[in-house]
């Protein structure tokens, strides 16, 4: 009986690190509460996505804060974010970890990998439209790790006339190269057709890559040039089950001006980079 007990402990320990916590996946947290076992569940978003649900039973420690908030010996503590790359998990477990009586670990893939293996939230359930998460381009730097995957959907710049006797040319600048922005990311870059596996597609060349994304090892951002591309392969990856995924704001232009403020066209008027580089950064 008492080897029983040990082996959460010890699969825990075998598991990936991540700064000064081991990672435990989903469905290892799950048996944890089914069986019965001692753990504090910590939820490190912000207050204002925690209140609008989250894993049964988990309290909310703003990762901000983590630091100086005061917290009795919890024992063994999971930690999570939202598993989209927009809160500092390994700065939170560090400091969990240099709080006397307390054994943290992280949850791998954070909230975005329960809700992908269909785990219970509190999350109300309605028909309300589903608001896409998004990156910003410090965000994506920060996660260009092995556990990166990138759906390219940019469009190559489109041909015009030049002078006479020199061709045509390209009217915008050549695509940033993602290989060497983030090279140890996976990056695909589909042709034409549906994907199958994914909700409205039935079969292409996106299979392979996107539908074999496991929301433990992968966080997909997508990134498009602005026609909305990549928020409607979004809607469908996360509607076929795989709830890690993000779109980056301001596709290829926020890339090509390496994140600073500008203007960009959008419709008939225009839109700050600013507001771009701004989304899905954590409110205070």
């Amino acid at each position: 009986m008492r080897l029983l007990l040990l082996l959460p402990l010890l699969s825990a320990a075998a598991a990936p690190l991540l700064a000064d916590g081991p990672l435990v996946d989903a469905r290892t947290v799950a048996a944890w509460m089914t069986d019965g076992e001692r753990l504090t569940l910590v939820d490190l978003r912000p207050t204002t996505e925690y209140s609008q649900g989250s894993i049964p039973g988990a309290i909310n420690v703003p990762a901000r804060l983590v630091p100086s908030r005061q917290l009795p010996p919890l024992g063994r503590v999971v930690a999570f974010g939202d598993g989209l790359g927009r809160t500092d998990i390994a700065a939170a477990l560090e400091a969990l970890n240099a709080k006397p009586g307390i054994q943290a670990y992280g949850l791998r893939g954070g909230l975005a990998a329960w809700e992908s293996a269909a785990l219970a939230t509190t999350h109300r359930k309605g028909v309300s439209k589903e608001e896409l998460p998004m990156l910003n381009y410090d965000q994506l730097l920060r996660v260009a790790g092995p556990e990166l995957l990138v759906i390219d959907l940019r469009k190559e710049p489109e041909l015009v006339a030049g002078p006479a006797g020199e061709g045509a040319a390209p009217a915008e600048p050549p695509l940033t190269d993602l290989g060497a922005l983030l090279p140890q990311a996976r990056v695909v870059r589909p042709t034409a057709g549906p994907v199958a596996g994914v909700a409205g597609g039935a079969g292409g060349p996106l299979a392979a890559g996107v539908v074999s994304a496991d929301p433990n090892e992968e966080l997909t951002v997508l990134i498009d040039s602005g026609d909305g591309a990549a928020e409607s392969m979004a809607r469908r990856l996360r509607a076929s089950g795989n709830r890690r995924v993000v779109v980056l704001a301001g596709g290829e232009l926020i890339l090509r001006h390496e994140g600073r403020a500008g203007l960009m066209r959008a419709g008939g008027g225009s839109l700050l980079l600013e507001e771009a580089n701004t989304a899905g950064k954590e409110e205070p």
